[in-house]
């Protein structure tokens, strides 16, 4: 769902630099870059009460700029800059698309790879090498993963829906609504005595 309250800009993307994958002799991968600017809009009301001016009126809050970077491979014939630049040209709908969650974010290829043994690599891991320090939803590590795509796409957070399967607990979010609609009720009802 898109929050009305904030505008959300993405960069063009930029090549840092191209050199030899870590991971595969044959190949060298691309780091690429992007920035994406979430500005908050200003209001002059809330849930409880009404504005007196238009929210426009009080132009655009703040901005936070959020760097995203992420790697590619890319063929050994292929790799150079200009090279990975020209062929990003190709895809004018490109972004580095976040995904959040409070479990690892992994490609099905990685959960294969985990299940033949092929990849050693521990669920605990992925969970370390993905946590953003310091950062805790409801108590609990938030992974983050950034990935290239080709298209426009909404970033996915996942957090709330992996929170109340990891502990089935919807009451806050419950409590929280009636709370809220009993607030409105008692407002509402004082307003009408007036």
């Amino acid at each position: 769902m898109k929050n009305e309250n904030i505008n959300i800009t993405y960069g063009a993307i930029t090549v840092d630099h191209v050199e030899p994958s870590r991971f595969d002799s044959n190949k060298f991968q691309a780091q690429i870059r992007q920035t994406v600017t979430r500005t908050y809009k200003q209001k002059g009301s809330d849930s409880l009460s009404g504005a007196l001016f238009n929210a426009n009126e009080f132009g655009d809050g703040e901005a936070f700029d959020e760097i995203r970077v992420t790697w590619l491979p890319v063929p050994a014939e292929k790799a150079t800059k200009e090279a990975v630049e020209a062929q990003l040209v190709k895809f004018p709908n490109a972004q580095i698309m976040r995904f959040l969650g409070l479990k690892p974010i992994l490609s099905d290829e990685q959960l294969r790879s985990m299940e033949s043994g092929v990849n050693t690599k521990t669920i605990e891991q992925y969970a370390n090498d993905q946590a953003i320090p310091g950062v805790n939803y409801k108590g609990y590590a938030v992974c983050r993963v950034v990935k290239f795509v080709t298209s426009k796409v909404a970033d996915i957070d996942n957090r709330e829906t992996d929170y109340i399967a990891e502990t089935g607990d919807v009451s806050e979010q419950a409590s929280t609504f009636e709370m809220g609609t009993k607030v409105a009720a008692t407002v509402n009802a004082s307003a009408e005595k007036f």
